[in-house]
């Protein structure tokens, strides 16, 4: 069975041959339709856009840098480990 994706939506121009890809492999794996996609938008509203933007940026920041630390600490975790040769003596 194939799996759903998740994504951060950026511009037009960028998610678009991203999802292109996803569903041709999608399709060249056999799975019906053209798979599930979720896109994750963040929003804060404010009566005030500066204040608005002096509240959610930071913690809007403290998430992604989460995201990227989660990937780091998966991709360390994957990594092939390099084999080390046994010493006589």
């Amino acid at each position: 069975m194939g799996y759903s994706v998740m994504a951060i939506p950026l511009t037009g121009a960028v998610m678009r041959p991203l999802l292109g890809a996803y569903r041709e492999a999608w399709k060249e794996a056999g799975h019906p339709g053209e798979g599930e996609v979720m896109l994750a938008f963040h929003m804060f509203c404010d009566e005030d856009g500066a204040r608005a933007r002096a509240v959610a940026c930071p913690l809007l920041d403290a998430y992604l840098r989460s995201l990227v630390g989660g990937r780091r600490r998966l991709a360390r975790r994957t990594a092939p480990r390099p084999t080390i040769p046994a010493t006589t003596g």
